[in-house]
Formats: structure tokens, sequence, C-alpha cells
């Protein structure tokens, strides 16, 4: 599996995916497609992480044999008129690699390389940024 340092682009239930917004958010990593508050497509990746625990550094290797323990693929993408998103979720069978930089300034950089089993054969490679979630157990800092 080899990463291009292009931004993240692919293929998801056969539309063209181009993510343009990255998030991690309760040790799941989400990149998605579109402007409103469902997705047009996204890939998720949950990575069972302890609560406020960032994957800082951390890199993912998941082989199309892997299965308990792995973590989980959903594929997201909207049908023309419905309103929530259609969801297929994978537990194995995925090739994965997924590397986490050093975070820096409250953003995490990575690199993605995902090959999932459905009909369309979706897959998503290349670079993403995404902002550090907030430790909600926290109270904020003062203005």
């Amino acid at each position: 599996m080899t990463i291009p340092s292009a931004p993240a682009a692919g293929s998801v239930h056969g539309g063209r995916f181009r993510p343009d917004k990255a998030t991690l958010d309760n040790g799941a990593l989400t990149l998605r497609q579109g402007k409103g508050q469902v997705p047009d497509l996204a890939v998720k990746v949950f990575l069972f992480l302890g609560k406020g625990r960032a994957p800082d550094g951390a890199s993912y290797r998941i082989r199309a044999t892997a299965g308990v323990g792995s973590p989980r693929v959903n594929l997201e993408w909207k049908e023309p008129g419905k309103t929530a998103p259609q969801t297929q979720m994978f537990t194995g069978k995925c090739a994965m690699l997924l590397e986490f930089g050093k975070a820096s300034k409250g953003r995490l950089p990575g690199r993605i390389y995902l090959a999932v089993p459905d009909a369309s054969r979706s897959w998503v490679a290349g670079t993403f940024v995404t902002p550090l979630e907030a430790d909600r157990s926290k109270p904020p800092p003062p203005r």
C-alpha cells in the first residue's frame, strides 16, 4: 500500500470522492464531502481510542484478512430525496494503512490508503489534516 502525498481522494459508493473536511471525534476519523448537515459522501474509521486520546504519531494497518479488534469502517452516502444518509459497515476484509503525524497548533496531519470490498470497490488515498477534538471533560480556557 502506497499513500500518495496529494490531498485525499478516491471513490465512495461509485461517486467521485474529494473530502473537503476531516474530523476526529470520539475516536472516529471522518473524511466527508459536502457542505450540508448530512455529507454527500463520507468515510468513517472507528479507531476505538479511549476518551480524550488522540492518535498522535499512531499508525494503523489492516489487511484484507483482519477481523475482530480491527478498526471499523463505515461508508456513507446521500440518496436523492432522502434526508438520512445510507450507511454500509465493514468490520473486516478492508485493506488500510492510516498514519498520523505529530499534532501541532491544535491540528493533526494524517495519511490514508483504504480499499473497501463493497460492490463499487470504494477507496480513498492521500493526505488530510484534522483539528484535534476538544477535551470536553475540561472547562474551556478563560477569554
